[in-house]
């Protein structure tokens, strides 16, 4: 999935184009995008954005199997 992040000293959004999950770990918002775990402090960012359809767990998901 194409994840977008914003923060708050920065204009520039980070942009991940392969992530496979976003979660939070206390303080910290993670990104898995392959082998790598990127983790940010949540104080700093400003927004996330992804585009919403069919995820582990969801009704959508459970429709199609």
């Amino acid at each position: 999935m194409e994840i977008e992040i914003i923060f708050i000293p920065s204009s520039t959004p980070k942009v991940f184009k392969n992530a496979t999950s976003v979660y939070t770990k206390g303080d910290l918002l993670c990104v898995r995008d392959g082998d790598l775990i990127f983790k940010y402090p949540l104080m700093h960012v400003f927004s996330v954005v992804h585009a919403h359809g069919p995820h582990l767990g969801s009704a959508e998901e459970r429709k199609s199997r």
